[in-house]
C-alpha cells in the first residue's frame, strides 16, 4: 500500500521521519482492507520538534569532531581505528561476512535460528545492487578479516544505518568503535549538507544500551516528536479495556507483544496530552 509498510500486525508509514505522513488510506478507511488485517496504524509527526516527548528517534545530524570528547572515549575510538580499517563490502566479502553475522550470533542469552548462507548471500547481493544502499564492513589491519558490517541506506537528508553486526571475539579491541566511527566519517559530507544518520526510534520491545552507547561516543541524540496511532475498527476497544491493567500485563512473559502495544497507547496519550494542552 502506498506510503505504509506492514509489519508484524500494524501498518507503519513509509515516509521518512522529516517527512510528513500521507494519512489518505487512513481516512478513507481502504488501509484495513489489506490481507494481512493489521490491527493498528502508527505515524509520527513534529520531528524533532525541539521539546521532550514520549517518542523519539536516534540520530546524529553534526559531524562528528574527536577534539570534543575526553581522552577516555577519545581513546576507545582511535584503539578501534588503529586496529581496522572500514570500507563498503565487495561480493567477494560476502562469504566472510556470513561468518561474521554466525558468531554474532553467540552474544545473544536465546540465539535466534541463523538463516542458511544462500540466503544470506542473497540478501547481500540485493543490498549490493540497490543503488541507496551499501554494507559499510570493518576489516582487521593484519589480517583483512571482516570483523563486522552494518546495512546502510540513504533516501536524501535520511540515512538509515541497520544491521549493526560485529564479531564477539573482537568485542575488546574496539571493532564496534571502529565500524561506527567509519560509518559516521563516511557520510560526513552529506551530513555537512543537512543529512543525518537514523539508528530508528524508541525500542519498546527490547532493552538496548546501543542507543544511550551512540549518544555517548558519536554525538547522536534523541529527535523528539509525537506518535499517533490509530486502531482497527473494535481493536481500539479492547486496548481501552486492557489499558488500566497494563502494568499487571507487563509481568506476563508471554503477553510480551500486548505489553509492548499498551506501552505506545501509553506514549501515544501522553504525545496527545502535550500536544493538545
Amino acid at each position: 500500500m502506498k506510503g505504509w509498510n506492514y509489519h508484524h500486525h500494524a501498518m507503519l508509514c513509509a515516509q521518512w521521519p522529516h517527512e510528513e505522513a500521507d494519512l489518505t488510506q487512513l481516512r478513507d478507511g481502504s488501509i484495513w482492507k489489506v490481507k494481512e488485517k493489521p490491527l493498528f496504524a502508527r505515524w509520527t509527526s513534529d520531528f524533532d520538534c525541539g521539546y521532550e516527548t514520549e517518542w523519539w528517534f536516534c540520530i546524529c545530524s553534526d559531524v562528528l569532531d574527536l577534539s570534543k570528547l575526553n581522552a577516555k572515549k577519545r581513546y576507545e575510538i582511535t584503539r578501534g581505528n588503529r586496529l581496522y580499517d572500514t570500507r563498503p563490502m565487495t561480493e567477494e566479502d560476502i562469504l566472510s561476512a556470513y561468518e561474521v553475522y554466525l558468531e554474532s550470533l553467540q552474544g545473544y542469552d536465546s540465539p535466534p535460528k541463523p538463516i542458511s548462507g544462500e540466503k544470506f548471500h542473497s540478501w547481500c547481493d540485493r543490498v549490493l545492487h540497490t543503488k541507496e544502499a551499501l554494507l559499510l564492513a570493518v576489516f582487521e589491519k593484519n589480517t583483512s578479516i571482516c570483523c563486522g558490517y552494518s546495512h546502510v541506506i540513504q533516501h536524501g537528508r535520511y540515512i538509515a544505518c541497520s544491521n549493526f553486526t560485529t564479531r564477539v571475539s573482537r568485542e575488546k579491541t574496539g571493532v564496534n568503535f571502529a565500524l561506527m566511527y567509519g560509518i559516521c566519517t563516511y557520510y560526513e559530507e552529506q551530513i555537512k549538507r543537512g543529512a543525518y544518520i537514523c539508528d530508528g526510534e524508541r525500542n519498546i520491545l527490547h532493552d538496548t544500551a546501543f542507543q544511550h552507547w551512540l549518544c555517548r561516543y558519536f554525538g547522536f541524540r534523541k529527535a523528539y516528536c509525537n506518535l499517533h496511532i490509530v486502531y482497527r475498527p473494535g481493536f481500539g476497544m479492547v486496548i481501552k479495556m486492557l489499558y488500566p491493567f497494563r502494568t499487571f500485563i507487563a509481568r506476563v512473559r508471554f503477553l510480551k507483544k500486548v505489553s509492548a502495544v499498551l506501552k505506545m497507547e501509553d506514549y501515544r496519550r501522553a504525545c496527545e496530552k502535550r500536544y493538545f494542552s
